[in-house]
């Protein structure tokens, strides 16, 4: 198996994992704050 694609995968697992913790903070302040 080539470890390009792989961490590629990784790499873009974890991002969207950040992100969606990220918007999901935000969402709850923002729900908390109205």
């Amino acid at each position: 198996m080539a470890l390009g694609p792989l961490a590629a995968f990784v790499a873009f697992a974890a991002i969207g994992a950040y992100v969606q913790t990220l918007t999901g903070f935000a969402f709850g302040l923002i729900m908390m704050g109205s």
